[in-house]
C-alpha cells in the first residue's frame, strides 16, 4: 500500500517535506492531509511515521481517520458562530428597537389626528411593518438567549391571522399558503413570539422542500385527550391539546433521515444554505411549552409536521389585540411620572403620550439626572419610567438610588435588549416591571395604569406585577 499514491495533488508538497524530514531524522509528522478513496471521494486523515532503530528500511506508521473529529470541529464552529450572532444581535437589537420605538409610539397619536380611511390604512401598514421588524428582532434574541419568555393566553385564530400575510409576503409566489382554523379552537398558554417562531421555522423548511413551488397548509384543531396522535408521542390521558399541522407538498424526507431531522446542526442542504437549527429550535420550543412534535413524510409527496400544545380547554374568547388610543387611558386624576431615557426621540414621544393621557411628566436624559430630579420632586412623583442602558448611570443604578432614598414608588424599566442576568439584577434592585421596546403607547399606558391601580404597588417590592 503506497499512501503517497493515494494522495491528491494538492498535498504532494507536504508529503515531499515529510519524506525529506524522515531521511534526515528518521521521523516525520504527524500532519494532516487527505487520501483518495476507491470511489474517488476523499477522507481527512492525520499521518506520521518513525523508522525502527535497528532497521532504516522498516517503519512504524499510523493513519488516523479525522472524519468524526472534523464533524465535531464544524459543530463547535457553528456553536461559536451562533454565540457570536447572539452577542451581535444584542447590540443590533438595542439600536433597532430604539429606532422603532418612536415609530410605534407615534402611530397611535397620528391615528387620532388622521381619521380618514385612506390615512388609517397607511398607518396600519406602517404599524404592521414596524411590529414585524420588532418581532423579527425579538425572535433572534429569543433564540440567542434560549429563554422562556413571558407566557400568556394565546388565541389561535388571531395568531394565524397575523401569520398569514407575513408568510405570503416572505415565501416565493410559487408557494400557495393556506391557513385554516375552526372558530372553537381552544387558546394555549404560551409565549406568542416563540409559537410564531416555530411556525415560521417550519414554513421555511417547507419552502426549501418545494423548490418548484407547491402548497403550504397550516391547520389547527382541538385534540381529544383520549385519542393518541402517534405511537411515538407520550400523550397524557386527561389532558387536552391544540393540534397544529404544518404540511407541504414537497420532496419528502427519506426514511433513513427521519430519525435525525431534529438533531442540532443536522441539515441536508448545501454548505452555506442551512444551519441545521430550524427544526431543532422548533422542537425545543414546543417541548419547553410541555408539548410534543411528530413528523410524517413520504418521498415525492410531502411532509407533515404535527405539533401538540396544551390547551386552555373551554376558553373560546377571541382576544385579538386591538391597540387602544391614548385618550382611552386618560387618567381621572393628575399623577406625575418621571421619564428617564437618553434617546431624545423616544423621550419626546413617550412624554406626549403620557401628557395626552392626563399625566404630568418630568424628564431626564440619564440615570444621574433622573436621581437628581427624583430627589427634588420625590413627594410628588407617582411612577418612574427609565431606560436600562444609559450613559453616566443606567436604569438599575437609578433604581438603587431611588430605593436608597427610602421610596417604594413603582418603577418601569424599559430596554430594546436586556440579557436575563440584567433583568434579574433590575428586579433585585427594586424594579417593579420590565417593558420591552418598542412598546406601543397603549402598552406603555397599560403598564402604567396597572402599576398605579395595584393596591400594594407602591408600598412593597414583592407585590410587583409580572414582567413583560
Amino acid at each position: 500500500l503506497n499512501i503517497f499514491a493515494l494522495t491528491p495533488p494538492e498535498f504532494a508538497a507536504a508529503d515531499e517535506h515529510a519524506l525529506t524530514t524522515s531521511r534526515s531524522t528518521g521521523v516525520y509528522g504527524p500532519y494532516e492531509k487527505a487520501l483518495r478513496r476507491k470511489d474517488g471521494t476523499t477522507v481527512s486523515v492525520m499521518v506520521g511515521a518513525a523508522q525502527l532503530e535497528d532497521s532504516s528500511q522498516e517503519t512504524v506508521a499510523f493513519v488516523l481517520d479525522l472524519t468524526e473529529r472534523k464533524a465535531v470541529e464544524q459543530q463547535l464552529l457553528r456553536i461559536q458562530r451562533t454565540e457570536t450572532i447572539g452577542a451581535l444581535a444584542g447590540g443590533v437589537a438595542h439600536d433597532l428597537n430604539n429606532i422603532l420605538a418612536p415609530i410605534t409610539l407615534s402611530l397611535e397619536l397620528l391615528a387620532e389626528r388622521l381619521p380618514a380611511t385612506d390615512d388609517q390604512e397607511v398607518l396600519r401598514v406602517l404599524g404592521d411593518s414596524a411590529h414585524r421588524g420588532a418581532e423579527l428582532v425579538r425572535q433572534i434574541l429569543d433564540f440567542s438567549r434560549g429563554g422562556e419568555g413571558t407566557r400568556q393566553l394565546v388565541p389561535i385564530k388571531p395568531l394565524f391571522e397575523e401569520l398569514a400575510p407575513f408568510l405570503r409576503q416572505s415565501l416565493p409566489r410559487a408557494i400557495d399558503v393556506q391557513l385554516h382554523t375552526a372558530d372553537d379552537v381552544w387558546p394555549i398558554m404560551a409565549n406568542p413570539t416563540h409559537v410564531h417562531q416555530v411556525l415560521v421555522n417550519l414554513s421555511i423548511n417547507a419552502r426549501d422542500a418545494m423548490p418548484d413551488g407547491g402548497t403550504l397548509t397550516i391547520e389547527a384543531s382541538n385534540a381529544n385527550a383520549n385519542l393518541r396522535p402517534a405511537p411515538r408521542i407520550p400523550f397524557p390521558v386527561g389532558r387536552s391539546y391544540v393540534r397544529i399541522v404544518v404540511r407541504d407538498t414537497g420532496l419528502g424526507i427519506p426514511p433513513h433521515l427521519l430519525g435525525r431531522i431534529f438533531e442540532p446542526f443536522f441539515t441536508t442542504k448545501a454548505v452555506g444554505h442551512g444551519t441545521g437549527l430550524g427544526l431543532s429550535t422548533a422542537r425545543a420550543i414546543v417541548e419547553r411549552h410541555d408539548g410534543y412534535m411528530d413528523v410524517v413524510s413520504t418521498v415525492g409527496q410531502g411532509t407533515s409536521i404535527v405539533i401538540f400544545l396544551p390547551a386552555e380547554e373551554g376558553v373560546y374568547e377571541d382576544r385579538h389585540p386591538i391597540a387602544a388610543t391614548a385618550g382611552a387611558h386618560a387618567s381621572s386624576q393628575p399623577r406625575t411620572v418621571l421619564l428617564v431615557d437618553d434617546e431624545a426621540a423616544i423621550r419626546a414621544i413617550q412624554e406626549r403620550v403620557l401628557i395626552r393621557a392626563g399625566f404630568q411628566v418630568l424628564t431626564a436624559a440619564n440615570g444621574r439626572e433622573g436621581a437628581d430630579v427624583f430627589a427634588r420632586h420625590r413627594n410628588s412623583i407617582d411612577l418612574v419610567i427609565t431606560d436600562l442602558s444609559m450613559p453616566e448611570a443606567d436604569g438599575r443604578a437609578l433604581t438603587r438610588a431611588i430605593r436608597q432614598m427610602g421610596s417604594t414608588v413603582g418603577i418601569i424599566l424599559t430596554s430594546g435588549y436586556a440579557p436575563e442576568e440584567e433583568i434579574e439584577e433590575g428586579r433585585r434592585a427594586g424594579v417593579t416591571r420590565f417593558l420591552y421596546k418598542p412598546a406601543t403607547g397603549s402598552q406603555l399606558l397599560d403598564a402604567v395604569h396597572e402599576i398605579l391601580a395595584a393596591p400594594m404597588a407602591n408600598t412593597t417590592r414583592s407585590a410587583a406585577p409580572g414582567w413583560d
